[in-house]
């Protein structure tokens, strides 16, 4: 198995090996390997959801994502709440809007875009939890908006936890 992009503290730890062994469903393999990801692969870190909704709204204005969402999923613009108290974030689809719950430590770009994606392939009828429909349109709104080397990045780590080939 090739050793996923990490962090060289990470590359030494034990916990590595178990966490590899551990990561055996494609529920996991998604959350392993951002877990992997090299910390400047996250993006920006927002301390507010006014500052989510400003970069989310470039997002949404954006004229590749336009052309490949927007019109494609009747989207009419996302709605944000703060998930305060809630170990979990969340993205869904209603009614034309992208509802995305962000508890404080997923105010960063990669889960946005994680959460968003969940939303996205519910409007688009590819909804599968973490498999090929969801992986596809993540890493397609990462390599657009985090850049194609965490693109890469996130996808060598796919490849490396997706043991079923369920992802990719």
């Amino acid at each position: 198995m090739p050793m996923p992009v990490m962090a060289e503290a990470k590359a030494k730890s034990m916990s590595w090996y178990w966490r590899a062994e551990y990561a055996v469903s494609n529920w996991c393999a998604v959350y392993s390997a951002e877990e992997w990801l090299k910390p400047t692969t996250f993006g920006v870190k927002y301390k507010t959801l006014e500052e989510v909704d400003s970069w989310l709204t470039t997002v949404f204005d954006d004229s590749w994502f336009e052309g490949r969402f927007r019109e494609a999923c009747d989207l009419y613009g996302f709605t944000l709440h703060d998930g305060r108290g809630s170990r979990c974030a969340t993205g869904d689809y209603k009614y034309g809007f992208c509802h995305l719950t962000l508890p404080r430590f997923a105010r960063n770009q990669l889960i946005v875009l994680h959460e968003l994606s969940h939303a996205l392939a519910i409007a688009s009828g590819n909804h599968d939890g973490h498999k090929r429909g969801f992986c596809r349109i993540y890493l397609s709104l990462v390599g657009n908006f985090l850049g194609h080397a965490a693109s890469a990045d996130l996808r060598l780590n796919l490849k490396t936890f997706d043991h079923d080939g369920a992802c990719l």
